[in-house]
């Protein structure tokens, strides 16, 4: 958390649940990260992480397990990306991702996978 905070975030808490092991349904959802700006990405897709392993990302292998589909009152995590820093963001919040989206400099990629919600009973 010490790298996140240097870098001008702050910890909000938890947000939602995932899988340490791989579960029913679950999917791998692997990490990666590009030097020398240390960005991360994940992604559920195989293809996509061997592009990014391709161009230079390193591997930082599974980072947890989360559904490619939405089930079990799972929620969608969405995934947004800022070109002038490389960066990407995640959010499970539709209203945060907008207002980053109209704040300018973000693209919507879409939604990398779905999560649990902390008062899901699914789990």
């Amino acid at each position: 958390m010490t790298f996140t905070v240097s870098r001008g975030y702050t910890f909000a808490g938890v947000a939602a649940r995932v899988f340490s092991t791989q579960e029913t349904s679950t999917v791998p959802f692997f990490r990666l990260l590009t030097p020398p700006n240390r960005n991360h990405f994940y992604t559920i897709s195989t293809a996509e992480r061997d592009l990014f392993l391709a161009n230079g990302f390193i591997d930082q292998g599974i980072s947890s397990y989360i559904y490619p589909s939405q089930i079990c009152g799972s929620i969608p995590l969405y995934q947004i990306f800022q070109s002038a820093t490389t960066q990407h963001f995640y959010t499970i919040s539709s209203t945060e991702r907008d207002t980053m989206l109209a704040s300018g400099g973000w693209t919507d990629e879409g939604v990398a996978g779905y999560v649990l919600d902390l008062n899901d009973s699914c789990a």
